[in-house]
């Protein structure tokens, strides 16, 4: 098959989660033929020249639908309507701004949602098939374990008693609509820095402030390499906020009550919405937690009923009651390594958790329901190595300038006269269309 990827990526550095989930179907499903796009701006018109058998809109190029800057999501999402092939979209951090997300998947003509969303009723209401036009919702995870560096850290992962840090862990203080449920990351990090102070615990907590440290690439497979134990919850939100409405009132309360509690911004913007929607999932931090032999202690929760509590984690109630409890277990070497153990040989070395599998799901689903039309005619076989070629020297050149221009552009944007260009409408738009 012919397959179109559309992703954004505006940065040298990523998370290493987000290289694993964008280039899985190349890498683990290499029998097809594959253009990657990085749209910075609009999609390139010459690819409605190629009749593609599908066409994968990337979470990365979804996830642009929060940017706020006026025009940009239209400019983005002008000419989906033009590409041909069967087009399926795989979406994340469905919580937020969905209405726009529904507008693609109608003018683009989405007819498949791999969503994050596991209820039936959440995805409904996040995605009407009246509103969207699509057909097919298929839950999926938001990241999942890559076999390639499950070997490469086998050989490196070390004895529970062995490792130096006893619990290490990295949290940040999501704003409030993301719902209470947001809020739970960041107040895991706050009691177990409380609790541990003191203690002869040896801990690496930080959350937002000076001391927080984002790992991109493979530091984070080393940091929890250095870990016996890490901290966690399900990911995602609680609050459904489908066209930014409160989003924007939280914005507008925070400046005018910089020291407002989540309780007050509650009863001012979204009182009585919170927990509209289910939107808790599985986060790749479990997985990387799994694939480095890491412990995980995590705040109760079904978990897609894959991790269980006693088996592979250890549960931390909501309310933190039982957290000298769980310090006391961390402390029985044998428990928690048999834990690490189970949870190695039931979700890594099971294979149902990988990113091949991942990959087949999507691409099988394609071969279904793409057009019944040959993709291999010498047109269009000829179009497509031709833009393909095109494509390479493309990402050359954008990766080139992401090298030079990019901090520049980072640099920019923290003085006063990028205040000054957002202010000018007409110039802001220019330069949110034109650079990286």
């Amino acid at each position: 098959m012919k397959i179109l990827v559309l992703y954004r990526s505006a940065s040298r550095k990523k998370r290493n989660t987000i290289e694993e989930h964008l280039w899985c179907f190349k890498k683990y499903s290499s029998q097809h033929a594959y253009h990657y796009v990085n749209v910075l701006t609009t999609i390139p018109a010459y690819l409605q020249y190629v009749q593609y058998d599908g066409i994968i809109f990337h979470y990365t190029f979804c996830g642009t639908k929060v940017t706020g800057i006026p025009g940009k999501w239209e400019n983005q999402i002008k000419g989906a309507s033009s590409l041909k092939g069967y087009k399926v979209a795989i979406p994340q951090d469905e919580y937020d701004g969905t209405g726009r997300l529904c507008e693609l998947y109608r003018t683009a003509g989405v007819k498949t949602v791999f969503t994050c969303f596991e209820k039936k009723e959440d995805y409904l209401k996040a995605y009407p098939p009246g509103e969207t036009g699509v057909e097919h919702y298929i839950p999926v995870f938001t990241g999942y374990i890559d076999e390639e560096n499950a070997a490469r850290y086998e050989t490196m992962t070390k004895p529970y008693a062995e490792r130096p840090i006893d619990i290490g862990y990295r949290a940040r203080k999501l704003p409030y609509y993301f719902g209470k449920h947001g809020q739970l990351k960041y107040e895991i990090s706050v009691e177990f820095q409380k609790v541990l102070k003191g203690t002869d615990f040896v801990f690496d907590i930080s959350n937002t402030g000076d001391k927080y440290e984002t790992f991109l690439g493979n530091k984070w497979y080393e940091f929890l390499l250095s870990c016996k134990a890490t901290l966690g919850c399900m990911g995602g939100s609680s609050l459904l906020d489908r066209d930014g409405e409160f989003k924007q009132c939280v914005n507008d309360y925070i400046q005018a009550h910089p020291e407002a509690s989540f309780n007050e911004v509650e009863e001012h913007c979204f009182k009585g919405h919170d927990f509209n929607i289910d939107g808790s999932a599985i986060s790749p931090r479990h997985f990387e937690a799994a694939i480095t032999k890491t412990l995980q202690v995590l705040v109760e929760g079904n978990y897609a009923g894959i991790f269980k509590p006693d088996v592979h984690f250890i549960e931390l109630k909501r309310d933190f009651s039982n957290i000298k409890e769980v310090l006391s277990k961390l402390k029985d070497v044998a428990y928690c390594q048999n834990i690490i153990d189970n949870t190695y040989e039931e979700i890594v070395k099971s294979g149902k958790y990988t990113y091949r599998s991942f990959s087949e799901t999507v691409l099988s689903h394609i071969s279904r329901y793409k057009p019944n039309i040959n993709t291999n005619t010498f047109r269009n076989t000829f179009f497509f190595k031709l833009i393909g070629t095109w494509l390479t020297i493309r990402e050359t050149i954008i990766m080139m300038l992401l090298a030079g221009i990019g901090p520049l552009l980072e640099e920019l944007y923290k003085t006063n006269l990028a205040n000054k260009i957002r202010k000018n409408k007409r110039l802001y738009q220019f330069l949110s269309r034109y650079l990286p």
